[in-house]
């Protein structure tokens, strides 16, 4: 946590599909998205990549 000089608060690690793993190493905060609530459908989009937005 320390390695570049900075305290952090947090030791953020894990998402869906290694979040057992994450949790035995020592993970705090986990992302759970896809495990809680399945995953986005074929014709979701992802948040940040609207189709026709800027600079199309």
């Amino acid at each position: 946590q320390t390695r570049l000089g900075v305290e952090l608060p947090h030791l953020s690690m894990g998402m869906s599909d290694d979040f057992p793993v994450a949790v035995e190493e020592g993970a705090t905060l986990l992302r759970l998205g896809r495990a809680l609530f399945g995953g986005r459908g074929p014709g979701a989009s992802r948040p940040g990549s609207s189709v026709g937005g800027e600079g199309s």
